[in-house]
Order: structure tokens, then sequence, then C-alpha cells
């Protein structure tokens, strides 16, 4: 898939190692664009925006290409999909990829769970993510009703250190918040094409 950098990166230790700009990933390449959290804004946070970026760039080239709407390619892929994925035992993956065409109209957003800490460790000394439970409930149940962008609950009074990433919508139109991977009002792109760190 297609994917864009605003900047050149590399990391040993997930095997990225790509340039500034527009270019087409595979295979390990894709995995190693997908895994790379080290020397990006935000860590964990700024993998979860390539994770999307890259979902959101295969979902298109799938939907582009007719694959949807061709029997034989949509059976191919679900087979292909078995061979692959691990999914729920009662989850209907070909009747999943048949309601996916209602998004060929690019009607995709991806959002991203309010977090409290991008620093924290857990009890053990691993780096995680920290989140508040009921902030996150909050923000997942205002999606259940509807709302494309749910309101966040209140920000904890600030700490000496930054604390707190608001939530963070990643389609091409929606609003942004203040953390590096969205510094702009207006995310970057080349060609159409989104770019992240």
């Amino acid at each position: 898939v297609q994917v864009c950098l605003r900047q050149a990166t590399s990391d040993t230790d997930s095997g990225a190692n790509f340039t500034k700009g527009v270019q087409t990933i595979s295979g390990s390449a894709a995995l190693s664009f997908v895994r790379q959290r080290k020397n990006l804004p935000d860590g964990d946070l700024g993998r979860i925006v390539r994770q999307q970026v890259f979902l959101a760039s295969a979902a298109k080239k799938l939907l582009s290409a007719g694959t949807l709407t061709d029997t034989a390619k949509l059976r191919s892929l679900v087979d292909t999909a078995h061979k692959s994925l691990l999914v729920d035992p009662g989850l209907d993956l070909l009747n999943f990829l048949q309601q996916a065409q209602s998004l060929a109209s690019g009607n995709v957003t991806f959002v991203t769970i309010p977090v409290t800490d991008i620093n924290g460790r857990s009890p053990s000394g691993q780096s995680i993510v920290s989140v508040d439970p009921p902030k996150v409930r909050d923000f997942v149940h205002g999606l259940a009703l509807g709302r494309s962008t749910p309101t966040p609950a209140p920000a904890p009074a600030p700490a000496p250190a930054p604390a707190t990433v608001s939530p963070a919508t990643m389609a091409p139109s929606s609003a942004h918040d203040s953390s590096p991977t969205n510094a702009d009002s207006d995310p970057v792109t080349i060609d159409g094409q989104r770019c992240v760190y």
C-alpha cells in the first residue's frame, strides 16, 4: 500500500528504514511501518497513527480495485484472510466485507481513546500508555450514541510534564489535537496521501 512520511526514519528494533515522502510498501516493510514506535513523536500513539493511516490506505486500495463488487475476488480475499487472520468464530468475514462496500466513499474515521500519560510504566516497569477508564467509557459511549467526535471528559489539572493527550480523529478532514503527530490544523498531504511521522 501507499504511505507518506513527513521525514526519513529508521529503527533497528522494528526494522523500519524509510525515506521522506510517498512510497509503496508491502511485506516486511509494511510490518516494520506499523510496528515502529521508537523515533516517533508520541511513541505508541505515533505508532497508532501509522497503523490507522496504513489501514485507511489498504482499505482505499482494496475498495478502488473493485474487490468487494467482484464475487470471485471477494471469495479469494476471504480465503486469504482466513489463512492470515484470527477472527471471532461468530464473525462472518464474507458478510463483513460485503458491508464494507459502504466505505468506498471514504466514510471512515479513526479515533484514539483519551489517554492520561503516554510515558506511563506498568508495575513491572514496562512502558505503557495510561488511560482513565471512566473517561474511556464516556468516550466509547459517545461513539455508540453516534457522535462522530465524542466529547471527552474534562482534562485533569496540569502536571509539570505533559500528561494528557486529548482524543484525536485521524480522518483527513477531522479535527486534530496538539500532540506532535497532529500539530497542524490541516494534515500534511502529498498528492492526496496523508503524511505521518
